[in-house]
């Protein structure tokens, strides 16, 4: 049931990428969808920033991607057809 309403916004149930990391009661392919998640949604807020439809907010994206590092996982290219990172 966490797992559930944190995929709705990991954001609002973690103060920090880390703490997914940390989150015992998680598998590894959860932390990483949950981190998969993190990641789009901040990609998503650049986006908007940059259409200057949100406010200015600092961003995650870098302890996202270390988060994921640390599990093994490879990010996203950088240089993907979208920002969000998928085609």
């Amino acid at each position: 049931m966490k797992f559930d309403k944190a995929m709705l916004d990991p954001a609002k149930m973690y103060t920090a990428p880390v703490e997914i990391l940390k989150d015992e009661a998680l598998s590894q392919e959860q932390k990483l969808k949950l981190l998969r998640r993190w990641e789009f949604d901040e990609r998503e807020e650049s986006v908007a920033e940059e259409e200057a439809m949100g406010a200015d907010r600092s961003s995650r994206l870098d302890e996202v991607l270390e988060a994921l590092r640390q599990l093994g996982a490879q990010p996203h290219e950088q240089a993907a057809p979208t920002k969000q990172g998928g085609e």
